[in-house]
């Protein structure tokens, strides 16, 4: 008895060890497929919408929707390409079911003692006696093929084919779709346009305190690509009015490629918001606070007594 308990400890062994194998194979093959396809969806949207905010442009409730449509795709397709694959595990029954469905009489030999295993049905002898064939039926067969990796490979091709896709756009759009995709994760807030050839270096006085009825004088320096520079734009507002517009001076000629623009802006009596654009590319938005004027009413002199 001590031997026929070895050689069916040993059997056990190697039907273990195969479905061990499986169930590896299957779930590096689950958690690729998913998170193949979970990228590729993300890939897809943010791509497609930065170009669609690029060419089109969309308002804040369009944006709102592409927002939604991102965290869904982002939360949902997290749980349902990698959590619940990965949830539903790999136990060695499941993996003995597979090798059946996939396999035919081999697998149905493993999964069959297995199962014995589990609930005995018969003779503790007849019961050793397919254990060990079984075993022998297992370690000669080559499971290689047993798990299917066609959805595998499908997947890394679409997500081969999306991420060369975005490349492409990105190489040709970069800093527009950049602008884009922070306007969309961001519907209300004003994001500056980007555009390719345009850098800005400074702005002077950027968000500054300063005496009310104070000149402004806003300097820009900006590094161009373009041999003739573009013209320059001030838009500035005091609380909600309406954005104004002003043509900044000519460029300066600067070193190295640097333009200087300005503007000055007269007699700022109430807090002002300010931004500058260049070509098509626009700077942020910058504020002026006021400080009071202090106004002299009346000095006196202490008297001291001799």
């Amino acid at each position: 008895m001590p031997a026929k308990t070895a050689r069916r400890d040993d059997a056990l062994v190697v039907i273990a060890s195969v479905l061990s194998r499986v169930a590896d194979s299957w779930r590096t093959a689950s958690v690729v497929t998913g998170a193949a396809w979970y990228a590729s969806i993300l890939i897809f949207i943010l791509v497609v919408s930065g170009l669609v905010e690029t060419f089109i442009g969309l308002g804040t409730p369009l944006r709102l929707a592409f927002l939604t449509a991102l965290l869904a795709a982002f939360w949902g397709g997290g749980y349902f390409l990698l959590v619940k694959p990965l949830a539903a595990g790999f136990s060695r029954r499941r993996c003995a079911e597979l090798l059946a469905r996939r396999t035919g009489a081999p697998g149905e030999d493993v999964l069959s003692a297995w199962l014995l295993e589990e609930r005995p049905l018969g003779s503790r002898e007849l019961i050793d006696w397919h254990v060990r064939a079984a075993a022998k039926r297992a370690a000669e067969f080559d499971w290689s093929g047993a798990v299917d990796r066609s959805k595998m490979k499908r997947s890394l091709k679409v997500f081969g084919a999306t991420t060369v896709f975005a490349a492409l756009v990105f190489a040709v759009w970069g800093p527009e779709c950049f602008t884009a995709l922070r306007k969309m994760t961001r519907p209300f807030a004003f994001v500056p346009r980007a555009a390719a050839g345009v850098s800005f270096l400074s702005t002077t006085p950027g968000d500054a305190d300063i005496l009310a009825g104070e000149d402004v004088n806003v300097r820009v320096v900006a590094r161009l690509a373009a041999p003739s520079p573009p013209p320059g734009r001030l838009f500035y507002a005091s609380g909600r009015d309406t954005e104004e517009v002003k043509r900044m001076m000519a460029p300066a000629q600067l070193d190295a490629g640097k333009v200087e623009y300005s503007y000055m802006i007269r007699s700022v009596t109430a807090p002002t918001r300010y931004r500058v654009e260049i070509g098509d590319a626009q700077s942020r938005i910058w504020k002026l606070s006021l400080v009071p004027r202090l106004s002299l009413i009346h000095i006196s002199e202490p008297t001291r007594p001799y």
